[in-house]
């Protein structure tokens, strides 16, 4: 499919990084609902190699870093694209203003870009190439 994408005020605008930080989440949607983010995706904060070198050690979980140390919800991070799956904070995204991002994907897409847009009207349809086009030429039976 090519497609013309609409992102006008992204949450992430880094082709370069998977990952989101929460002081991003903190500074666009306040404390509040960046810790409430943290919280519901702590098993991915708790996943990085930053979690396991400055807190693994200390604290059980995100739940009692923030408890103890509430700053600290600024120097924790996590792969974007579960929170861009999550159907609450792309809501929460929209109510504070932003319609896309735009971060680097992971796994098998991890040299690319990934775009994302928060609404359907946000995507203008340009061609839909067939997926396995028809051969050109007849293929001879086998014998």
């Amino acid at each position: 499919i090519e497609a013309n994408l609409s992102i006008q005020n992204p949450i992430l605008n880094s082709g370069a990084d998977p990952f989101i930080d929460l002081a991003i989440l903190r500074h666009a949607l306040g404390c509040q609902a960046a810790k409430a983010i943290a919280l519901r995706f702590k098993d991915w904060i708790e996943l990085t190699a930053h979690w396991s070198e400055q807190y693994a050690d200390n604290y059980k979980s995100v739940h009692d870093l923030l408890r103890v140390n509430p700053a600290a919800l600024d120097d924790l991070y996590c792969q974007a694209y579960p929170l861009l799956d999550d159907p609450q904070v792309i809501t929460t995204l929209i109510a504070h203003g932003y319609d896309g991002a735009i971060y680097a994907g992971s796994a098998q897409t991890s040299d690319e870009s990934e775009y994302r847009v928060f609404h359907k009207r946000q995507v203008q349809i340009l061609d839909v190439l067939p997926a396995n086009p028809a051969p050109t030429h007849k293929l001879a039976p086998a014998p």
